[in-house]
């Protein structure tokens, strides 16, 4: 493996990302992996569905939310996108750079999911019955739609239930040979690129520091030696193997040594990498005069109703015939954590975007706003 001094880097990384507090990062940034064709297929198509019913909806003028303009359509569909609010943003704009750092579009965002990637994906019924349907193999699906037209399988939307009712592979330093061996083989199943060996050299062709800077800039003592990683690497055949493939400690590269870290208690990440996303999402939500939450955006009634908004309801809108959900979308169902009827997970009312129509009814909108301010 070709080896690379990253030191050299460790001082143009700390005028790159600013110095920002420690920042809490949900515990399950990811629950679900998909091959590529089936997830830009899925993805492509589902804002369309809500768009289309609200839109029709507004033309309606017998419906009491018949005078909302009609941009509230586009609206409510792209805050569908938005992941869970769990807490109020209650900070304030700041002038922060708001751009992706190199280290996160190279080695972190969506990157760290592919060793949570499986080697087939199960396609469930309305049922969840994930034994009618042939699963997906991940070598046979690059570039090859197929399994999504096929509405004998249940088409996307019988993938889709299958993402939401089982686990995914556990996030460690291990891939999939379908990732590692076989990806974009022609014809299928053949050898072909490496998923993981393309990240690495993706990083290197960045002039990414190593992973030792990154784990100064994020709070972490300066590894001397390889054993000096033990407390967040502490598989020591894991060390091993890095010491071998590496002739310093700080030639290791970000993405290697982020996935060989253990996990941070109730999170999926380890502490360099929880670090980098947290960092970068704290940095976009401050420095973004567009965000939801920030006053003048939307009224408290509106917000409220942004709010109510959840991936479970896009999911149910979003799939034939899918009669349930659990809440919880990116956790499996279960105990606390139980499949509920669709009709019972809130939807946005539009409504809240309607204009008074009365003198009344602006004095009213006008004092929720003002308390509804006070408060937040």
């Amino acid at each position: 493996m070709m080896s690379m001094n990253h030191t050299q880097h460790a001082d143009d990384l700390k005028h790159q990302v600013m110095e920002i507090g420690p920042v809490d990062i949900p515990a399950a940034i990811c629950q679900t992996s998909t091959c590529e064709q089936a997830r830009r297929s899925i993805r492509s198509t589902s804002p369309g569905r809500p768009h289309n019913s609200e839109a029709r909806l507004l033309q309606q003028g017998t419906d009491s939310r018949s005078n909302c303009h009609c941009r509230v359509a586009r609206l409510s569909t792209l805050s569908k996108n938005r992941p869970t609010i769990t807490t109020a943003f209650t900070g304030t704009i700041s002038p922060v750079a708001v751009t992706i750092k190199f280290g996160l579009t190279s080695c972190i965002f969506g990157r760290f999911g592919h060793s949570l990637v499986k080697r087939q994906f199960e396609c469930s019924t309305l049922s969840y019955n994930h034994l009618a349907h042939s699963p997906v193999q991940l070598t046979h699906s690059f570039f090859n739609p197929q399994h999504v037209y096929n509405t004998v399988q249940g088409g996307p939307d019988s993938i889709v239930r299958g993402l939401a009712s089982t686990p995914h592979e556990k996030l460690d330093r291990f891939i999939v040979s379908g990732l590692t061996k076989n990806l974009f083989a022609d014809p299928a199943g053949s050898l072909g690129l490496d998923l993981a060996a393309l990240n690495i050299q993706r990083g290197r062709d960045h002039g990414l520091p190593g992973y030792n800077a990154w784990r100064v800039l994020c709070g972490l003592p300066r590894a001397r030696s390889f054993d000096g990683l033990a407390t967040e690497i502490p598989d020591a055949s894991t060390r091993a193997k890095l010491a071998d493939l590496y002739s310093h400690v700080d030639d290791i590269d970000l993405f290697a040594a982020g996935l060989a870290e253990r996990s941070v208690p109730g999170g999926l990440l380890g502490p360099t990498f929880t670090c980098l996303i947290g960092r970068q999402f704290r940095e976009l939500r401050k420095g973004d005069r567009f965000w939801f939450e920030n006053q003048g955006q939307f009224s408290q009634r509106q917000l409220g109703e942004v709010r109510t908004v959840t991936l479970a309801r896009v999911l149910c809108d979003n799939t034939d015939d899918t009669s349930s959900m659990q809440r919880h979308v990116f956790e499996l169902p279960g105990p606390g954590n139980r499949r509920v009827s669709c009709a019972s997970i809130p939807q946005m009312d539009l409504s809240a975007w309607r204009e008074s129509a009365t003198v009344v009814g602006q004095v009213r909108d006008f004092f929720t706003d003002y308390f509804g301010g006070l408060r937040g």
